[in-house]
């Protein structure tokens, strides 16, 4: 039976960076800082916000449903899944109260070669895994409203936090999460958060704006 990342914690934040910690120095190279490099505009009316691709999630009642489990349900999302059985970080995700998931699609994971999502799989590569996802998620429910303001969140990575903005987008109003991933879908209310659907897979202290 594999062992999950424990977040059994006062803080699940304190409890990723142990985890980390116990997995060794970090690969990126880089000491931890938001990523700040946002291609965004001024906040706009929270009713101007575009209500997203009904395609990528069907609007139906998640509330009574763990987050984690609705990921799972979903086939727009086989690959995010994969990565949090990997990692273990299902498990412990799904013990948590109150959190915000910016979910890359299986389409946003196509920006990726088949190397590199294999590479992300890889035994060794295991630290890298959790922070990237810890990376996509916030231990707070932040809806479309709370985010249309600019915003900088704090992520499970610890010494990461990722800028959420807004710009016009083919003439919708939309969400902009680092710089880099368009929120496709927002707000999908679960038992225990909330999920915005992306279609960029982010990494910490990597990402850069669409020009």
């Amino acid at each position: 039976m594999k062992k999950s990342p424990s977040l059994q914690k006062p803080s699940i934040l304190l409890a990723f960076g142990v985890a980390l910690a116990l997995l060794g120095q970090t690969a990126f190279g880089q000491d931890p800082a938001r990523d700040d490099d946002i291609n965004g505009s001024p906040a706009f009316a929270k009713d101007q916000l575009a209500a997203g691709d009904k395609n990528v999630v069907p609007r139906q009642n998640y509330r009574h449903t763990n987050a984690v489990d609705v990921i799972k349900s979903l086939p727009r999302f086989s690959k995010l899944t994969d990565l949090l059985e990997v990692s273990g970080l299902d498990e412990a995700l799904r013990e948590q109260e109150a959190i915000t998931l910016f979910a890359p699609t299986d389409g946003a994971f196509e920006n990726l070669t088949d190397e590199e999502f294999a590479a992300l799989k890889a035994e060794d590569n295991r630290e890298d895994l959790v922070r990237m996802l810890g990376f996509h998620v916030a231990d707070s429910r932040l809806n479309s409203k709370l985010l249309t303001d600019p915003i900088t969140v704090d992520t499970l990575a610890e010494g990461y936090s990722l800028d959420v903005t807004t710009r016009v987008d083919d003439g919708d109003v939309v969400l902009l999460v680092g710089g880099l991933a368009k929120v496709v879908s927002p707000d999908i209310l679960t038992a225990n958060g909330i999920i915005h659907a992306t279609d960029r897979v982010l990494f910490p202290g990597r990402n850069r704006a669409e020009e």
